[in-house]
């Protein structure tokens, strides 16, 4: 179905009644089910609920390995109201959080990004193909939903240049898991002045303030043992089934010749190159702030996702805006073959790891790594069409408006449309120039 179509369809019915109905069915159902089978496929009981006790009580907060909360202090002092809530409560109240939080900060991101021939049809679209890898995790009671929506709102506040909103966002996602600290460092990349004082602030506030909530002694113990417990968590042997759904799994399972530290160095080496994707993205092509920063998320989100130090297949929710989204635009702009293979193949690969959740063993076929398979065919697309976009003149990207530089548009920016933010003067610097003018007017 081409863009056209689905605009002409959009203004004929009603998509986004679909929508509402769909997500308020499943989420309606998650919460019943939370509530019938407390301990089937439950995070809350488990994890989530002894911590709010735990922080109540005094006790410690990493007692064992791999079987408490290993979040930092402040967010399981967080969880000590619903610790006080019987558990069937909490438990719906916990999956309500998440569900809102990252509804919510995928509506603000689309706000900022989506462009004004989008239709209330797309809209749905993009909240309807989220769904797959967003409801299983809430229904298991995770806190990656929240992770997701903290780190989209925070992308969102960034283009809106709400730089305090920002900072608190991303230093809220930090402080949840640490490895979002890789979208704050491509944030510093982009944009130094204005993001790194009020995130490092903000990071320094919040791992502060659990010392006014409690025992300062006890806390600053607390500290020294969540440290000790991320240390000692050690998965990179563990079974097939059980492991991270990384790449490193890919690099076991398929029996490529790298070893652990190998595989380290090859985390570094694509985080060095998304770094540098969004330097010469913002300081030598003179792309927009826009445009960057939201090449800046989607990196972000699949290094934290394939080569991220903790992924479990409910973590790929994190990238499923940004893999509906391009897959969308890159139709609508008739993108090269190449960037709708790679997308089409990262859908097929999610696709399978979502079924294989509903058949009987299904970690069996988790072993063959489709989530991490999905997010490297991601990577990939979106990788190559950013640094496709830094070399290639100016003149080629802008004639045809055929690239994913346009799909991955709206969310990159280069799209023949003025995004949202854009229209509102936030960013004034011209889309289609180069060298040293274009540098000089990207620092202004």
């Amino acid at each position: 179905m081409t863009f056209e179509k689905l605009t002409q369809l959009g203004r004929r019915s009603s998509w986004a009644r679909v929508a509402v109905i769909v997500w308020a069915v499943l989420l309606g159902l998650v919460c019943v089910r939370s509530v019938l089978q407390p301990d089937s496929h439950d995070c809350y009981k488990p994890f989530y609920e002894p911590a709010g006790r735990n922080w109540l009580g005094g006790e410690d907060l990493y007692q064992a390995k791999s079987a408490t909360c290993r979040y930092s202090p402040l967010v399981n002092a967080l969880f000590a109201p619903l610790a006080l809530t019987p558990t069937p409560v909490g438990g719906v109240i916990w999956r309500a959080v998440n569900a809102f939080a990252f509804l919510g900060g995928l509506f603000w991101w689309l706000r900022a990004v989506a462009p004004p021939t989008w239709t209330r049809a797309h809209w749905a679209w993009m909240f309807l193909l989220v769904a797959p890898l967003s409801i299983p995790t809430i229904n298991c009671a995770q806190a990656n939903p929240l992770l997701a929506g903290l780190v989209l709102a925070g992308t969102a506040a960034a283009m809106r240049e709400r730089w305090n909103w920002a900072a608190i966002f991303v230093a809220g996602a930090c402080l949840l898991k640490i490895y979002p600290i890789a979208l704050a460092l491509l944030f510093i990349v982009v944009v130094p002045r204005r993001f790194t004082p009020r995130f490092v602030i903000a990071l320094a506030a919040g791992l502060a303030l659990p010392f006014l909530m409690q025992d300062p002694f006890w806390v600053a113990k607390q500290y020294a043992n969540w440290w000790t417990s991320l240390c000692i968590d050690d998965r990179t042997q563990w079974p097939f089934e059980t492991c991270y759904r990384d790449l490193w799994l890919l690099l076991r399972f398929y029996h490529w010749p790298v070893n652990y530290h190998g595989y380290v160095v090859i985390q570094l080496l694509i985080a060095a190159v998304a770094a540098a994707v969004c330097w010469a993205s913002r300081w030598w092509a003179a792309r927009p702030r826009v445009e960057v920063l939201n090449t800046a998320f989607g990196l972000a989100v699949c290094w934290m996702t394939v080569c991220g130090p903790s992924t479990e297949g409910g973590g790929y929710v994190l990238v499923a805006p940004t893999l509906a989204w391009a897959f969308l635009e890159s139709w609508r702009l008739r993108s090269p073959l190449w960037v709708r293979g790679l997308l089409l193949a990262s859908t097929v690969a999610f696709t399978v790891g979502v079924l294989a959740c509903l058949v009987p063993r299904s970690s069996e076929w988790m072993a063959y790594g489709p989530h991490p398979l999905g997010g490297l065919f991601l990577l990939l697309a979106i990788g190559g069409e950013s640094i496709h976009r830094i070399v290639a003149p100016a003149t080629k990207i802008a004639a045809p408006a055929r690239t994913i530089g346009y799909a991955i548009g709206g969310m990159y920016g280069s799209s023949p449309y003025k995004p949202r933010a854009q229209a509102r003067g936030f960013d004034k610097t011209p889309r289609l120039r180069s060298g040293l003018v274009g540098r000089k007017a990207a620092r202004r």
